[in-house]
């Protein structure tokens, strides 16, 4: 009998822990549709129908995600929540139809979209601790509205072009424009995922999808660095080093690339180099809280524990946690070493020096 309570008490365990750990994951279902241009090929009106349903489960996912934010009190603003929301998504197409409007071919996409919470505090904290992800995300946002309003002005131009003869240069013009705003479509779309891919830990996947944004648009700078962040992860430190380089070469003055470049080495075990990297990386930008982090883990490797304190403070004030652990930290070992060290005791009447 006994054997058999343990046996309910452990499934009920299992439940609990696996059965209710995925109780909150929402499923959205959404529809993105296109219909074809002049310039458009079936794989491009593909790929922007369902760009389109993304955009559309990224909005229902923000405000799910809005009502269940506010019942863990996790307290987010709206872009913070909109960031989150892109990064708890992941995505299935169920159904590609294909259908004409009129004269055109249009195609309908649905996919599923499931916001997984099931590590939610885990994701709310690399969130914050991530400097600047939440404006870079707002940032992709406004570049890929206006490149979808491009498109669509494009678009237009095109079907009026149509209409008048003897213009082959401006329809080729034309379309030369609208492939590179699909490539830039891509760029930002592989970014995305390649930062979902870091939220979860598939850095061998982030790593592949930017070297492809990589080769679409090479001067782009913070694509360079976010492969470099992950070539880091995966312990690639040589290239690590020369594709922050390379960023650096491109912007030399650019705090976040001095940043990344002292996380590289301070990640192979090189402090000196790491503390000159981030002090630069803090004199362009005096509010980078994982700035102050990095030098002061490179001075703490160094033995320049009054130094290391100081950086850590410094991180906790301006909001990074890892920084009040590590200050706390140290305060908790210099107790410790007052307390080891023995008290002082005034010497015997008869070896007290004379007076």
């Amino acid at each position: 009998m006994k054997s058999i309570c343990l046996l309910l008490c452990a499934g009920f365990l299992f439940f609990c822990t696996n059965g209710w750990s995925h109780a909150e994951d929402r499923e959205v279902i959404t529809t993105g549709k296109y219909v074809m241009g002049d310039l458009d090929s079936k794989k491009d009106a593909r790929k922007l129908a369902l760009l389109e349903a993304k955009q559309a489960a990224l909005e229902q996912a923000g405000t799910y995600l809005k009502t269940f934010t506010k019942v863990k009190d996790y307290q987010l603003t709206e872009d913070e929540i909109s960031s989150l929301a892109s990064g708890l998504l992941s995505v299935t197409i169920l159904e590609e139809k294909w259908t004409m409007e009129g004269e055109n071919p249009a195609v309908r996409v649905k996919i599923k979209a499931v916001v997984r919470t099931d590590e939610l505090d885990r994701q709310v904290n690399l969130m914050r601790e991530s400097e600047g992800a939440v404006q870079d995300f707002k940032a992709m946002q406004s570049e890929l509205a206006a490149l979808k309003r491009e498109l669509e002005g494009l678009k237009r131009r095109a079907a009026e072009v149509g209409r008048e003869a003897g213009k082959p240069e401006v329809r080729r013009e034309l379309k030369r424009k609208k492939e590179t705003a699909l490539s830039k479509i891509d760029v930002v779309e592989l970014v995305e995922e390649a930062n979902r891919d870091f939220h979860w830990g598939r850095f061998q996947s982030a790593e592949a999808r930017l070297a492809r944004a990589i080769e679409l648009d090479p001067e782009n700078v913070k694509v360079r660095l976010e492969h470099a962040r992950a070539l880091m992860k995966l312990e690639r430190f040589p290239e690590a080093r020369d594709e922050a380089q390379r960023a650096l070469a491109q912007a030399p003055d650019d705090w976040h690339a001095h940043a990344v470049y002292g996380w590289i080495h301070l990640k192979a075990r090189k402090p000196e180099t790491a503390i000159r990297s981030f002090s630069r990386a803090i004199s362009l930008n005096g509010a980078c809280g994982r700035c102050y982090l990095g030098r002061g883990i490179a001075h703490q490797k160094l033995k320049q524990m009054r130094k290391a304190y100081r950086d850590f403070k410094k991180a906790c004030e301006l909001g990074t946690r890892k920084g009040c652990e590590r200050a706390r930290g140290l305060e908790k070992m210099g107790r410790e070493l007052l307390k080891r060290r023995p008290p002082l005791r005034r010497p015997p009447p008869h070896r007290r020096p004379f007076r």
